[in-house]
């Protein structure tokens, strides 16, 4: 029992390192136009100071990080969820994309 355990282990560790990086790389069309947006107008006040600490509070700590499912807190799903920033947002005044962590996105024929 224990050789079959071992010899399964070095059956998978061996199979994972022939497995090429290229097996699972995506392939981009060629066609696919870059965009980029820093043009677009800042939605905040002109007269608000920048920068600052933000400082929060949880009621009680949590029995797990769970947002969903037994024992969740859905006190935490602002923080995972809602208030983690995203690649592109849409910009709240003129409905066109914004970055957030992108510099530059594309999207493609089926809208992804």
């Amino acid at each position: 029992m224990k050789n079959n355990k071992y010899s399964a282990l070095t059956f998978i560790a061996l199979s994972m390192v022939a497995i090429s990086p290229n097996t699972f790389a995506v392939q981009l069309p060629s066609d696919i136009a870059w965009v980029t947006n820093l043009d677009e107008p800042l939605f905040a006040s002109p007269d608000a100071k920048r920068g600052g600490t933000y400082r929060t509070f949880m009621r009680s700590f949590p029995q797990t990080l769970r947002s969903v499912g037994p024992d969740a807190n859905s006190g935490l799903r602002q923080y995972f969820m809602d208030e983690a920033p995203k690649l592109v947002q849409l910009h709240p005044t003129t409905g066109e994309w914004i970055p957030q962590l992108a510099t530059e996105w594309a999207f493609g024929d089926d809208h992804k």
